[in-house]
């Protein structure tokens, strides 16, 4: 779950949660409003075909690990999938199928909470 400033990784079979920075992952290149090419972002690979392109970011700054590869359709530009690599090589795939667009999303989705739930941390 990402509330805009942290993102929160959940692990239900070890029953952990991890909390980091938003703009500490690559991420944050996704949710950016308008990603500045000139200092926000660095283009490492840039690939396409007659229906897909592929672009891989970094964070020339080095504050953020790892890297963010973005895969779009080449019609329309639409995101079909991404995935990130972390500095020790793990890959966390996203791939996106049946999207809407123009649809109301609950904002209480977006609200990060402890694993326990509320009655139990009483």
């Amino acid at each position: 779950i990402a509330d805009g400033v942290t993102v929160a990784i959940e692990d239900r079979d070890l029953e952990t949660q991890d909390r980091v920075p938003l703009k500490a992952t690559p991420l944050s290149f996704l949710l950016d409003d308008a990603l500045d090419f000139d200092t926000g972002a660095e283009v490492t690979e840039l690939a396409r075909t007659d229906d897909l392109i592929q672009v891989s970011l970094i964070d020339p700054s080095a504050e953020m690990e790892g890297t963010l590869s973005i895969l779009l359709d080449a019609a329309d530009y639409s995101i079909l999938e991404w995935w990130t690599r972390d500095e020790a090589g793990q890959v966390t795939r996203v791939q996106l199928s049946g999207i809407e667009t123009g649809v109301r999303i609950n904002p209480r989705l977006f609200r990060i909470e402890d694993l326990k739930g509320e009655e139990e941390r009483e």
